[in-house]
């Protein structure tokens, strides 16, 4: 879908990431506020460590896009493709708005989130108001520590067609596993990650981690998602590059027999 692509191409491996177990009925915390000491004492102070910049190249088309920031929080993205940019809004420390706009300054799709008093996000509504199409997600929380989704589809005003339900598994404060049935209880798709132990790019930007498991796929949170096994699409494997403060440099993305690379700069 458009805004998969759009998240994707903007943040390189999206919203990819020394871990910490999740608690039963709780999402992941917010990363930057417990990050990981880089094995290098010369570089800045590991919570200040943020990325400027990431170029992707993808059969051929390289791409690069700027991030700029107010402290630790995320304010643009700006694609010099001139397809799309990306506009923040922060609601105390979480991210609770996201617009993308086209190079004349058109709103293309706003996704805006939602918190409970906890903290933890409970639905995500994306609407791309140029076709009149509108895309739910309601979180819940279950006692074993999993979490549910319904995903609705509609137009601007409502988003009430129920098309999906999944279920998310966490295993050391990362996502372990989606599962995804359609709106009738068959099997859609199930995909199972797998991380490295290294430090994810993004890990210190406020409110990131929250938004972890949105659009039906993991971002990683302090680590970075070497495998995605997917049912329904196969294997795809990222095979990072690093710093010698064990923040990526360079990855590789391949999935059948197609490669691509992102790097990132500091």
């Amino acid at each position: 879908m458009k805004k998969i692509t759009y998240i994707i191409g903007a943040f390189a491996l999206l919203l990819n990431s020394c871990s910490h177990d999740i608690e039963p009925n709780m999402p992941p915390s917010d990363s930057s506020t417990n990050p990981t000491n880089p094995s290098n004492p010369s570089n800045p102070s590991p919570s200040s460590i943020l990325v400027k910049k990431i170029i992707s190249n993808e059969t051929g088309a390289t791409i690069t896009s700027n991030l700029t920031y107010n402290g630790n929080k995320i304010v643009t993205i700006i694609d010099d493709s001139a397809e799309v940019d990306l506009f923040f809004t922060y609601t105390g420390d979480n991210i609770t708005k996201i617009e993308y706009k086209l190079n004349d300054g058109t709103v293309d799709q706003v996704d805006n989130y939602s918190y409970d008093a906890s903290g933890r996000i409970i639905s995500m509504v994306s609407l791309q108001p140029n076709v009149d199409w509108g895309q739910k997600e309601v979180y819940t929380y279950n006692t074993d520590g999993t979490v549910s989704v319904n995903y609705y589809s509609g137009d601007l005003l409502s988003q009430t067609n129920l098309d999906q339900i999944g279920k998310i598994y966490f295993s050391n404060g990362e996502v372990s596993k989606i599962e995804l049935f359609d709106d009738l209880g068959n099997s859609d798709d199930v995909i199972v990650y797998g991380y490295d132990n290294k430090i994810n790019p993004l890990k210190n930007i406020t409110g990131y981690s929250k938004l972890n498991f949105c659009y039906s796929i993991a971002n990683g949170i302090n680590n970075n998602i070497v495998s995605e096994n997917s049912t329904a699409n196969g294997l795809t494997s990222y095979t990072f590059v690093y710093e010698s403060n064990n923040y990526p440099k360079m990855v590789t993305e391949t999935h059948g027999g197609t490669s691509s690379t992102t790097q990132f700069f500091y």
